[in-house]
């Protein structure tokens, strides 16, 4: 519905008189969610087909009536409304359960558990005032690193009947952030370290690893040197220290983090014991909050099958939509469900610090 300009990849289809353009975009995206285009593209590589105009217009469409067309139109109209309306509110309250989370485990990496414990200036932006009998050291004197080496696109040797039982993980988040397996590992660790992702939009993605695995060339791993860097405390840590110096990374063609500016971040250092004390305790108070979210994440998705199938459905002829549709009252726009343009973490993103002394 709107004039531009595209690159030469992109084509344009103008409808002729009578054919409705609202109800045939819903019918081939619905051939691109079965996988119908998929099928027929031409090229060699998955993500970069060659789907053109040729093949794509002597393609067999269905051709409701004219005003059929508009009824579906509406129905579809009126169920995406519905279903982007409910998803905005559970990512919404998504967002505010990451928020009472981040500020429970700010308040335990920074201050510990005990509320009157007497504090101490830190000198370090992020972290502020800290128990007078914790220490401030540099990343470098408790941690080592080290990078993955893997390939960061997914080939035939991670997936199918070609994949090993050792994982190799990635920044992504879905499957675990797994990009498939591998024959052979570089890594083998008993005891947990840290993952973090290096480049990307999720460049300081952090978790714990264990076991034997291998990593994408993407990210890296952050060793303690000695048990007296506990990593189940310290992933915390890097969670919030990593918020803050979000903006300080190198950012050449996409956010970049590089051993170097690891080695110039300061990060507290309790005691042993108090270190295992507050991973636990934080594990236990964010617990029920982590499964809020889970299956809070869950219901959007379920919603998005249930989006998907229905405009299947309904595209496709198998469900009426007709008398629905004509007992629709106009739709009149709610301001209470306008898309959220700012995550609700960043409203209180702290400004640009000074550099750590």
């Amino acid at each position: 519905d709107s004039d531009g300009k595209g690159t030469p990849v992109y084509n344009v289809y103008q409808p002729r008189p009578g054919v409705n353009a609202w109800y045939y975009a819903q019918a081939v995206r619905e051939m691109s969610q079965s996988q119908w285009i998929l099928a027929l593209a031409k090229g060699i590589r998955e993500r970069s087909t060659d789907f053109r105009y040729e093949m794509f217009g002597n393609q067999r469409l269905p051709v409701p009536p004219p005003d059929e067309q508009a009824a579906i139109v509406r129905f579809l109209d009126h169920a995406n409304r519905k279903i982007d309306g409910f998803i905005r509110a559970k990512r919404k309250l998504i967002g505010l359960l990451n928020e009472q989370k981040q500020a429970i485990i700010h308040r335990a990496v920074t201050h510990g558990l005990d509320p009157n414990v007497p504090l101490k200036p830190s000198g370090v932006p992020w972290l502020g005032d800290i128990p007078r009998h914790w220490v401030v050291k540099k990343l470098r004197f408790l941690f080592r690193y080290v990078k993955g080496t893997r390939a960061a696109v997914l080939t035939n040797e991670y997936i199918g009947a070609n994949a090993g039982e050792f994982p190799v993980f990635s920044g992504q988040t879905e499957y675990g952030g797994m990009m498939g397996r591998i024959s052979w590992h570089e890594f083998d660790f008993q005891s947990p370290v840290v993952f973090v992702s290096t480049v990307g939009a999720r460049a300081m993605t952090t978790r714990l690893l264990s076991g034997k695995f291998s990593l994408s060339q993407n990210c890296a791993l952050i060793i303690p040197l000695n048990s007296q860097a506990n990593p189940t405390y310290f992933e915390k840590v890097f969670q919030r220290l990593f918020a803050f110096e979000r903006h300080s990374i190198s950012q050449i063609m996409q956010p970049s983090l590089r051993f170097a500016d690891l080695n110039r971040f300061y990060v507290p250092h309790p005691p042993g014991d108090e270190q295992q004390e507050i991973a636990a305790e934080i594990e236990h108070e964010c617990s029920k909050l982590t499964t809020a979210i889970a299956r809070t994440e869950r219901e959007i998705a379920l919603m998005q099958e249930y989006r998907t199938r229905l405009t299947a459905d309904v595209v496709t002829g198998k469900l009426d939509v007709r008398p629905a549709a004509a007992s629709l009252t106009d739709l009149i726009p709610d301001f209470s469900l306008e898309p959220v343009t700012r995550e609700l973490a960043d409203e209180n993103e702290p400004e640009e610090a000074d550099a750590v002394p």
